[in-house]
């Protein structure tokens, strides 16, 4: 296994050596500033929390380490939640060196010429871990596919309409969906995510899971049947009985693209999908129409969880008791903007009609789709 040990090497260090932006004449970022955020980074470690390995798990990959370890559920929490944080202190400092005045082009260039990376903090946990993860395998997908499509694009075939909506989830899963978390007693047991829930394999037992990868299985029925002679696989079928019973729905996830002028946003809306249950996630990315191509532009873009048209939310704890929340957005300029209403409590955060939205926006134009029947209102 190969230890994660640099993860936290000065990170304000690491924004100005890749970025480019920083000189012994530049004065744009004040001391204080600076002596602040290397105050918040400093002493974070993953390095007792996660490491790498490979494993043989009938996907083919050209990554020196094909799957991340977690000593704990606790520690995939920690790393989860450190790493969302690292991401936004780093982009804050970014948003501090692009002009507010830039638009589209201008903007481009801006970007490409200093060298700005929004996900620096993604690319270079997983460069230290010598993995390739499911993040950067569909944002390959997804540039490859863009160069095909014409001003209509075919959305039933873009590979970024996965159920894991999340980058941050994306990024500490493999290619397959899968990672590994140690039990209480250390133990390693392998989890793979499906859009229906997740099975779990003790044992290290890959050869379970390479029959799976090269068969492709992913009906939960057949997973089942094979569990009943295989003692090493155990299913976890979300919502067997159906994702809505009686008015309430338990999870689902959706993916809506809005065209204007020669833009268009895509907000992913998704209900207690991936690594972590009892979690709403708004997502929203922007495009651009330029020289007969649709690209991921850096837009001025909402994100959020509300009511209609941003007003107080509910969500059901089993279908029964509610829960009242207060509309909660991002707005930021971003190629894209995630937000995330987790619920440390023991609550299902299941859902009725009308009663929750994700909210997604771009140069005034706004969007609210209700997490119940995923029915879009413009406002």
């Amino acid at each position: 296994m190969k230890n994660f040990k640099k993860f936290t090497i000065g990170m304000i260090g690491a924004i100005l050596l890749s970025t480019g932006l920083y000189s012994c004449s530049n004065d744009d970022v004040t001391k204080e500033t600076e002596e602040n955020l290397q105050e918040n980074l400093q002493g974070k470690s993953l390095e007792s929390k996660v490491s790498s390995m490979r494993i043989d798990n009938g996907i083919p990959s050209a990554s020196s380490n094909n799957i991340l370890v977690f000593e704990s559920r606790e520690a995939l929490e920690n790393v989860f939640n450190e790493m969302t944080q690292e991401y936004d202190k780093y982009n804050e400092v970014l948003d501090q060196k692009i002009p507010n005045d830039l638009e589209d082009d201008d903007l481009e260039d801006f970007i490409i010429k200093n060298n700005l990376d929004e996900d620096y903090t993604l690319n270079n946990f997983e460069k230290q871990f010598g993995f390739k993860s499911l993040r950067k395998t569909i944002n390959e997908a997804e540039v490859a596919w863009l160069e095909t499509q014409g001003e209509v694009m075919d959305v039933d075939t873009d590979p970024d309409n996965h159920f894991i909506v999340s980058d941050f989830e994306r990024t500490l899963l493999n290619e397959g969906s899968e990672l590994i978390v140690k039990d209480a007693e250390k133990r390693p047991i392998i989890f793979k995510y499906f859009e229906w829930g997740h099975i779990e394999i003790s044992n290290l037992d890959t050869e379970i899971l390479r029959e799976i990868n090269q068969g492709n299985i992913n009906d939960p029925q057949v997973l089942e049947n094979m569990a009943a002679s295989k003692s090493f696989l155990k299913i976890f079928w979300k919502n067997k009985d159906g994702l809505i019973i009686s008015g309430c729905r338990r999870s689902g996830s959706k993916v809506d693209y809005y065209y204007y002028g020669g833009k268009q946003i895509k907000g992913f809306t998704s209900q207690n999908q991936g690594i972590f249950d009892k979690t709403l996630v708004a997502k929203t990315k922007g495009y651009q129409w330029k020289k007969g191509k649709w690209k991921n532009r850096k837009l001025w873009v909402h994100a959020g969880v509300s009511g209609l048209n941003r007003g107080d939310w509910k969500v059901n704890h089993n279908c029964v008791d509610v829960i009242d929340g207060a509309a909660r957005w991002k707005d930021l300029k971003r190629y894209k903007l995630e937000y995330r209403e987790p619920n440390p409590n023991p609550i299902s955060m299941y859902v009725t009609n009308n009663s929750v939205y994700s909210y997604h926006s771009e140069g005034g134009v706004s969007f609210f789709v209700d997490f119940y029947d995923y029915n879009t209102v413009q406002w």
